[in-house]
């Protein structure tokens, strides 16, 4: 009896300790190992921080990832002016001499319990504490209204623990890594990984 109850725990944590599988599109990896910590009821504050003028593609990039056309997820995104409750901070610049519109940088406590940008390949090691999205104005400026709240989609999935995809054939995904990508919505790609991740 005991030898049963045993096994039976044994199945059970290694059923409880495994990873939610990596999720593939046309050949790409489309999310890493790990992601952000999670707060209570999947409540994620982000921060616009002072000079960032994207105060309204910020906030219609956050209503296109929480209440994608057809899908649903678990992510709830609120704006706060408290920079400690914040999990993704808002920031721009403005710079011609980079090809890109935005960048995304991860953050985590060392050993000293302070915060170090990592580097991408811990994301696939470790996860992380709050994200970092910096603006390109220099790109950003030039696009339409509903470009730009892709782009602060896009950018936000990868705080989410989406990755970028490079392959001609994933240009229909919000996931695709270059501002030409043929949608300007959620797509159920990025979608599944959100639903995997965070329920």
């Amino acid at each position: 009896m005991k030898k049963v109850i045993i096994i039976s725990l044994m199945i059970l944590l290694l059923f409880c300790n495994e990873k939610v599988e990596a999720l593939y599109v046309n050949g790409e990896k489309i999310d890493f190992d790990n992601k952000i910590t999670t707060p209570a009821n999947r409540n994620f504050a982000y921060m616009i921080h002072d000079g960032c003028e994207y105060t309204v593609a910020i906030p219609a990039g956050a209503q296109k990832l929480m209440y994608p056309t057809g899908m649903t997820n678990p992510i709830v995104l609120w704006q706060t002016t408290n920079y400690q409750q914040s999990k993704m901070d808002f920031y721009q610049e403005n710079l011609s001499n980079v090809d890109y519109s935005a960048k995304t940088s991860f953050f985590r406590k060392n050993t000293n319990d302070e915060y170090y940008q990592m580097p991408i390949y811990q994301l696939n090691l470790y996860d992380w504490v709050y994200g970092e999205i910096t603006l390109n104005d220099y790109y950003m400026d030039d696009m339409t209204s509903n470009h730009r709240s892709a782009t602060v989609l896009h950018e936000m999935l990868h705080v989410f623990g989406l990755n970028d995809l490079y392959n001609q054939s994933n240009k229909g995904s919000i996931m695709y890594g270059f501002d030409n990508r043929n949608t300007m919505v959620m797509t159920s790609d990025a979608n599944q990984v959100l639903n995997d991740k965070y329920n």
